[in-house]
């Protein structure tokens, strides 16, 4: 594995990371009323899609457990047409796959 790619794995680990802090216990009443976390949390998803983009297609292949494709999909997605973000789906992602992504990247870097 390429001193990048462990660097935008670590990247990855940091971003799921603080999202998992930020989104907390908060309730999806609350994280939809907030006026600012919503923003920060799409924009870390952003951030999380930009350092897939820049992983090696060995090291994706290698590991086609992780949904690579469909992670940068979502960045173009949250990039590209802002006012279409669901936050129903935003808060699914959050509390469903935030974890489980963490956890691969993790085993990956181990």
């Amino acid at each position: 594995m390429s001193e990048n790619d462990i660097r935008h794995l670590q990247n990855i680990l940091l971003l799921a990371d603080k999202l998992i802090q930020d989104i907390g216990v908060i309730s999806y009443e609350d994280f939809i009323h907030d006026e600012l976390l919503p923003d920060a949390c799409a924009m870390k998803l952003v951030a999380i899609g930009e350092q897939v983009n820049r992983i090696t297609d060995e090291l994706q292949e290698e590991n086609p457990q992780i949904p690579w494709g469909a992670i940068y999909g979502l960045r173009n997605r949250f990039a590209h047409d802002y006012f279409t973000i669901d936050s129903k789906m935003l808060w699914d992602i959050l509390r469903n796959d935030i974890g489980a992504l963490r956890e691969q990247i993790a085993k990956i870097l181990e």
